[in-house]
């Protein structure tokens, strides 16, 4: 009897860390897009591969690839923007390819879903990736588009213009207007330019909130007070275009996040029924807005001074240039801050032991601040001044 107790007992045990095990792995790793409730997810953007579909003997084979980015912003404008920047030299090398590189990471002019279409209108590309138009390269490029937004649940189909022309977009690939792109219907376009044109009805400053009982979850409000009536919410809705800043300092809005429950902000956008489609968001008071970027300042000044090889060693003229908000998706909140300085002699570093020229020399010097942390400070783009080592291209 004894012995089945205990049995029992290891079975339970084992029952709840398997479980455990399935938990964590779900919350952590699951790399679909409606995988994860926090923290980073890996959303796949596809290509094709001279290895796994060799001659492009199906020109419409395209295979996944992962991009982590955080979870706020995993949405099938992120997936484009990334699928867009093309593959990646590591990933060149396990054989992806695609007519997507650096020269089309900016051709996103607006995406927007409604009913299950995702509408993607994008610049004029006829004249970066001329080849995408014959054959087989049309079904390449629609099947990398089409497969990288399709993972989304909410996109069942896809519809694609140039500057809000979808027949200039089919009659390029050879296509055509037909009943499965609706006939290039350019209504779906315009009213999103249109909108872009539309002045704000709204503009208001407030408290921002996000997760108070009764409110819808994941949602952002903006409470405010105007004359006899205290307390109103109006829902947030960020969409494509939306800018967001610190101040003067542009951020990546899906960095809003609980920390910054009950900031201030001033947003302006379009209200209609009790929601707000936000066309900016300026927090005029995280931690101070002001006090906080002066004291990113202060503290990359403060590293600078005491910890920088080049600057201290014979550094001088310490100048503030300027502070940047970066919109990363690998970092949640990070910040570089310029400065400029003179050297009495050339070269980086610790030079006590070297024979550097007598020479005034002007360097650049950006500090990069992650959650309030120095991660990364280089000089003129060359010297590491964390490892005091010069940076390997």
């Amino acid at each position: 009897m004894k012995d089945k107790i205990i049995i029992t007992v290891l079975i339970a045990i084992i029952v709840i860390l398997v479980g455990y095990g399935l938990y964590y792995y779900l919350v952590n790793f699951d790399d679909t897009p409606n995988g994860l409730e926090m923290g980073r997810e890996t959303i796949n953007i596809y290509f094709n591969n001279e290895e796994l579909n060799p001659d492009a003997q199906d020109c419409g084979a395209v295979f996944p690839v992962g991009r982590t980015v955080l979870k706020p912003v995993a949405t099938p404008k992120t997936a484009l923007q990334e699928l867009f920047k093309g593959p990646k030299e590591s990933e060149e090398a396990l054989g992806y390819n695609s007519w997507f590189s650096e020269e089309t990471a900016d051709i996103l002019r607006d995406i927007k879903v409604e009913d299950k279409t995702a509408y993607v209108n994008l610049e004029d590309i006829r004249d970066i990736i001329p080849g995408a138009s014959a054959s087989c390269g049309s079904q390449q490029l629609l099947a990398e588009i089409e497969t990288t937004l399709k993972q989304f649940s909410s996109v069942d189909r896809v519809i694609i213009a140039i500057d809000g022309h979808p027949a200039t977009f089919y009659e390029w690939i050879q296509i055509g207007c037909s009943e499965e792109n609706d006939f290039c219907d350019e209504a779906p376009f315009q009213e999103s330019e249109e909108k872009e044109e539309e002045e704000p009805n709204f503009s208001t400053t407030g408290n921002l909130t996000i997760n108070t009982p009764g409110a819808k979850p994941n949602v952002w409000y903006l409470i405010y007070d105007q004359p006899g009536s205290p307390g109103v919410k109006e829902e947030l809705r960020f969409g494509p275009n939306t800018l967001c800043y610190v101040g003067e300092v542009e951020m990546a809005c899906a960095v809003l996040d609980e920390d910054i429950t009950g900031v201030r902000a001033t947003v302006t956008g379009f209200e209609e029924d009790d929601v707000v489609l936000v066309k900016t968001l300026v927090i005029i008071d995280q931690e101070g807005s002001d006090d906080y970027l002066e004291n990113l300042t202060n503290q990359a000044k403060n590293w600078i001074e005491a910890n920088a090889p080049t600057y201290v060693f014979d550094g001088m003229a310490l100048t503030f240039e300027e502070i940047r908000g970066l919109d990363l998706v690998d970092c949640e909140n990070c910040y570089e801050v310029e400065f400029s300085f003179n050297s009495r002699q050339a070269g980086y570093g610790d030079r006590t032991d070297g024979a550097s020229a007598q020479v005034i020399t002007s360097h650049t010097i950006v500090v990069f601040i992650e959650d309030g942390d120095v991660t990364r400070v280089i000089t003129d783009g060359v010297y590491d001044e964390i490892n005091e080592e010069m940076i390997d291209n």
